[in-house]
């Protein structure tokens, strides 16, 4: 049963059984399956939005960035999901989040210069976009799912994505 047919017998009123069954079958048979696993052409992508307020100062910028300023700042973490578990998730929301709180928490009201990733090098946008790419990249990574990139922005449009291959 094709969808068009799925919805004439819908919008038809039909009440019997028969036709009802069969579209909500095709509907099920169009769902993907837990041991489906993805090709090529298709794949998942679940995201999740963090936020975070901290200081920062960029050492050697010839203006404003150089004096100690904070930013309320948006982190965006895409993972990739290859297959879906027996209910059809590829990875929980509350997992990447929790992943993703435990390695942004140190960073929340903080000054990120003084921070050990940020000692030796400027904490900039990309910085901080590859920093939290690799962390949960080391805990959400495995045979099924990868960490696709992190958008990191320090305010509105004003962004850095970044990704590995």
């Amino acid at each position: 049963m094709a969808d068009n047919d799925i919805k004439e017998v819908l919008a038809s009123g039909q009440n019997d059984n028969k036709g009802m069954r069969c579209a909500r079958q095709t509907f099920r048979d169009s769902l993907v399956t837990a041991d489906e696993h993805m090709s090529g052409k298709s794949h998942f992508e679940v995201q999740v939005q963090l936020t975070f307020s901290a200081a920062h100062h960029l050492r050697g910028y010839p203006g404003n960035c150089e004096k100690p300023h904070g930013h309320n700042w948006t982190v965006d973490i895409a993972v990739e999901c290859e297959k879906l578990n027996e209910i059809g998730i590829g990875i929980d929301f509350r997992d990447v989040k929790a992943a993703a709180r435990k390695v942004v928490e140190q960073f929340d009201h903080c000054d990120l210069n003084t921070l050990e990733p940020f000692r030796s090098q400027n904490p900039t946008s990309e910085n901080v976009a590859k920093y939290l790419y690799r962390e949960l990249a080391g805990v959400l990574n495995n045979e099924s799912v990868r960490v696709a990139n992190v958008r990191v922005s320090e305010g509105a449009g004003c962004s850095v994505l970044y990704w590995e291959d």
